[in-house]
């Protein structure tokens, strides 16, 4: 299932986030305090990246049957979820 589409309208990037988990966590870390450093002579602000993170439902495994359960004992093999994130870049053959 799509679950989240971002498109940069400066490079046409376009990233699509396909997964079998029930929701979607997206994380900007808005909270952080800026700037933050990041790589090399790199600073952070507001809105400069963001984490788009498939997952099951915050708090499932204490709302099971009404949520899909996301334990998994000792001895057991059925972690089976798949997560896909697809690049395409339209309009341009520049990245």
């Amino acid at each position: 299932m799509l679950h989240a589409e971002a498109k940069s309208p400066t490079t046409n990037i376009c990233m699509k986030v396909y997964s079998t988990f029930p929701c979607m966590w997206v994380y900007t870390a808005n909270n952080k305090p800026l700037p933050a450093s990041g790589g090399p002579g790199q600073r952070y602000a507001r809105w400069t990246g963001m984490g788009l993170e498939p997952q099951y439902f915050p708090d499932s495994a204490n709302h099971y049957p009404k949520y899909p359960s996301c334990i998994v004992r000792r001895g057991e093999n059925r972690f089976t979820e798949v997560i896909l994130n697809e690049f395409t870049v339209s309009g341009s053959s520049k990245v």
